[in-house]
């Protein structure tokens, strides 16, 4: 069979054609997913009612904010006392290694592990 070539400006008529329609497609897709979005939005997220009133909100915040503050005082305090227990367990292993030579410390063991070879 013997084809003809299609010359080029068919072909960029075409193409500029099939352009087209692609576009007016996702535009139509487009549009449909803002409606869908809206619709489901509607459905699963009703609008925001708030039975106090603005101060009763302020209010509410401004008391956890304060919890939140209180908690962060407290961890701060508790790390700082884990950061002082676990310098002075590494000085007592640090010192009853010394004092002792016969018992060994892996360096490749963790301190814990120290503290438990230190009661057996």
């Amino acid at each position: 069979f013997c084809r003809k070539k299609m010359t080029s400006s068919r072909r960029h008529h075409l193409k500029s054609l099939m352009l087209g329609i692609a576009k007016g497609l996702l535009e139509k897709e487009a549009a449909q997913l803002e409606v869908d979005r809206a619709a489901y939005m509607a459905e699963n997220c009703p609008d925001l009612s708030m039975p106090g009133s603005t101060q009763e909100l302020q209010e509410l915040c401004k008391k956890l904010h304060s919890n939140i503050d209180k908690v962060d005082e407290e961890r701060y305090d508790l790390e700082a006392k884990v950061a002082k227990s676990d310098k002075e367990v590494f000085g007592f292993c640090v010192y009853f290694f010394g004092v002792f030579p016969l018992l060994f410390w892996d360096p490749k063991l963790q301190l814990c592990v120290c503290v438990c070879r230190l009661r057996i």
